[in-house]
């Protein structure tokens, strides 16, 4: 599960050239002391700026579409991995439950249990820590838009009233590339809000089987503890029965050696690969 994430940034290129030409163009407005000719003028040279910045913004958004694109079909195909292993994971409670339960269990057994059961905290909070940033940075990502598609929004409007008082082809032109972006935007908007549904889903899942193994071990520590000072494990200096609970102590092991081989996510990622070379979607 190592990787899955990779940190986009947390404000766009185009986010802040809009920013900077909504001011500009703006001050198309203030200039109310200058002379109608150097108003025209400058003016002008505002609008034409204004033009060249939407169309550097909308070719920035639409590179910015694609990598969303390529993060949502990523997510999806990581939705195979995150369920076969939390599938492994609820293996290993309904396992290692189960064992609690048993009696005459060796300690040692007990003991090994709960280091593999903390191992899987391990390795679930280190793919919870993987989710966090990105979608936080996901949540300050839904922020900058708002503001962007907000900017992009008075631009348009600003364009659209030089273009009724001008009817010039230009000015006409940059308006309609103002509501490309603009449409760009809302799909823009649309896709982090599945990234954030994504996000969203794991953390909860990822969440929940990090709360059960949390009881779980907590019940296995008080197991030990109790079987400690009752000295329950006493070894029987029969042979015949020692050599009994010998071996059900290296079956014991055993099984829960098989159980972790099949419940780590680097078994379901290896899966997972396979399974998608097999049906052609990935080389």
């Amino acid at each position: 599960m190592i990787g899955f994430f990779k940190m986009p940034q947390k404000i766009s290129s185009s986010f802040l050239i809009s920013i900077i030409t909504i001011i500009a163009i703006n001050g198309l407005f203030i200039s109310q002391y200058a002379s109608a000719e150097t108003k025209a003028t400058n003016g002008q040279e505002i609008v034409n700026d204004l033009g060249v910045t939407l169309k550097e913004s909308l070719r920035s958004e639409e590179k910015t579409i694609v990598n969303y694109k390529d993060r949502i079909e990523r997510g999806e195909r990581e939705k195979i991995y995150l369920a076969a292993a939390i599938n492994g994971y609820q293996l290993q409670l309904s396992t290692y439950g189960n064992l609690l339960l048993s009696t005459g269990v060796d300690i040692s057994i007990l003991q090994k249990t709960r280091s593999e059961i903390k191992s899987s905290l391990l390795e679930i909070q280190k793919m919870m820590g993987e989710v966090f940033p990105a979608s936080e940075t996901l949540t300050l990502e839904k922020k900058n838009l708002e503001q962007q598609r907000q900017l992009v929004d008075k631009q348009i409007a600003e364009l659209s009233k030089l273009a009724g008082q001008k009817k010039d082809t230009t000015t006409i032109e940059f308006e309609k590339t103002a509501r490309q972006l603009a449409k760009i935007l809302n799909l823009k908007a649309t896709y982090i809000s599945k990234l954030d549904d994504i996000y969203q889903k794991r953390l909860k899942n990822l969440s929940e089987i990090q709360q059960a193994f949390q009881a779980l071990e907590t019940q296995f520590t008080e197991a030990i503890e109790q079987r400690k000072t009752k000295n329950l494990f006493e070894r029987k200096k029969e042979g015949f029965q020692f050599s009994i609970l010998r071996t059900l102590k290296q079956d014991i092991l055993e099984l829960i050696n098989k159980i972790r081989d099949i419940t780590t996510p680097s078994f379901w990622i290896n899966w997972g690969d396979k399974l998608w070379q097999s049906a052609g979607f990935v080389s």
